[in-house]
């Protein structure tokens, strides 16, 4: 009788570390018993520990890739629409700078003309610096101080201010009754 228990449990004891090799679940079994009833030092090399600690290291990477690629879509689609709104921008820019072309050959009108063209260039150059600083400070750019506000703070001279500075007066013109003709005789004789 003896004899058959010692033989029962080689046999028990080699089955069981046959399926601890084999089978994953009675490794976790046996590894749980063990770890409960030994200090925790005799483990720490082990291979499940190893494993534990490599699969945690993996679930935290994934998360902060997960984080990543939410915060990249994020920046692309800031990017996509500050593109669309700068070339919608640009678009209607030259629009304008080429139907106004006509206008600014006319005397006096297109004084008042080129000085309302370039207020709405410079209000366009504004959005356009503001969106990209907007969109640098939004993805995390490195950018020298922002130009901005030095040159959005610039104001157009207004169209009898033009007229003052290269000595036409603008009273003069007022009367519909002068002449493109005179007008032009005037501005090339300088009187």
């Amino acid at each position: 009788m003896k004899k058959a228990l010692i033989s029962l449990c080689f046999f028990g004891l080699i089955s069981l570390n046959a399926l601890s090799l084999l089978n994953s679940t009675v490794h976790s079994a046996l590894y749980g018993v063990l770890d409960g009833l030994l200090p925790s030092s005799f483990l720490a090399d082990s291979v499940t520990n190893k494993s534990k600690a490599k699969d945690k290291a993996l679930k935290k990477a994934k998360a902060d890739l997960r984080k990543s690629n939410a915060k990249l879509a994020s920046t692309q689609e800031k990017v996509t629409r500050t593109r669309k709104k700068i070339q919608r921008r640009v678009a209607r820019n030259i629009s304008i700078n080429l139907g106004s072309i006509p206008a600014e050959s006319i005397p006096v009108l297109g004084i008042a003309t080129i000085v309302g063209v370039t207020a709405m260039d410079l209000k366009d150059a504004c959005d356009t610096m503001s969106d990209l600083d907007e969109l640098s400070t939004s993805i995390s750019l490195a950018q020298d101080e922002p130009e901005t506000d030095k040159i959005c703070g610039k104001t157009v001279p207004s169209k009898e201010e033009v007229m003052a500075s290269i000595g036409i007066d603008d009273g003069k013109y007022k009367d519909v009754k002068y002449n493109l003709g005179g007008f032009i005789y005037d501005l090339l004789h300088g009187e």
